[in-house]
């Protein structure tokens, strides 16, 4: 993947660029009214296996990811296909310069309601999902303005550049069972790394690399609220490489793969855009 802009530079070389004004304010309109909607009806745990899987996810305690599809969340797929991809493409096309490929893995709607809204630990996503070349990139767009007390992310400059960390726990930054890799360290200012709090508007986009570390703080608002959509893409062809016993690993996926370990990742669950 090469960068065709300045914003594309700034991404490869920190890991993660905010891009300003960039969103159709109509279309999330759209997608934040349709998950008010959704959020109220959608109560199924299970993920579906053979289309692209949408997981709403309400940040506090005890609660589980529920799952839906495109055909219940229509909106969502218009504004990844409309807006979300020719704003990656506008920064970025693939080595020898054709069209970005751009893969799609996972989308999710977040929730951290004001004053219970929790702390997520620092992480990485790139080691939560079995693939290889894991080369990945991830959007995050919020349906309200997000500032650090709402839980805005905030990312450790330039670790994109390291390799792939332990999965935890988000909640409790505890590592899963089997899990050998090194955790990411409860300060990264501390070994030298920049960090950089994402405050953002409604209009506004994350792009950031699936190797670097981030977290996000709780919502200690009494009255904002900090919901938004992340979409993920592969950018490179990958092959289906679960890590043994790896608990620690997007298990969600499980229904939707058919495919066994080494052939290439690939399916009706996870279609280009």
């Amino acid at each position: 993947m090469q960068a065709t802009s300045e914003l594309g530079k700034e991404y490869q070389e920190n890991g993660v660029v905010l891009l300003k004004d960039c969103i159709d304010e109509k279309l999330i309109d759209k997608v934040r009214d349709k998950w008010m909607d959704l959020d109220l009806r959608i109560t199924t745990h299970i993920s579906p296996n053979e289309k692209p899987r949408i997981a709403l996810w309400r940040h506090v305690s005890g609660e589980e990811q529920r799952f839906c599809d495109f055909d219940d969340y229509p909106e969502a797929w218009e504004l990844i296909e409309k807006n979300i991809a020719p704003v990656i493409r506008k920064h970025f096309a693939s080595d020898d310069g054709a069209q970005l490929r751009l893969q799609l893995l996972e989308t999710i709607v977040f929730n951290k309601p004001p004053e219970i809204g929790k702390f997520l630990s620092w992480h990485q996503d790139a080691s939560y999902y079995p693939i290889t070349p894991n080369v990945q990139i991830a959007t995050w767009i919020p349906f309200e303005p997000v500032i650090k007390d709402s839980g805005a992310l905030v990312y450790a400059l330039k670790t994109h550049k390291g390799e792939l960390r332990a999965t935890v726990d988000l909640y409790k930054n505890t590592p899963f069972e089997n899990e050998t890799r090194e955790l990411i360290p409860v300060d990264p200012a501390e070994h030298g790394y920049e960090l950089v709090c994402m405050e953002m508007d409604q209009k506004d986009m994350i792009l950031h690399d699936g190797y670097v570390w981030h977290y996000s703080g709780p919502n200690v608002t009494k009255d904002r609220q900090r919901r938004g959509l992340s979409v993920r893409f592969i950018v490179d062809e990958a092959i289906f490489s679960p890590r043994p016993n790896s608990a620690g690993e997007e298990k969600a996926f499980d229904a939707q793969i058919s495919i066994k370990p080494g052939e290439p990742f690939q399916g009706k669950p996870f279609p280009l855009v």
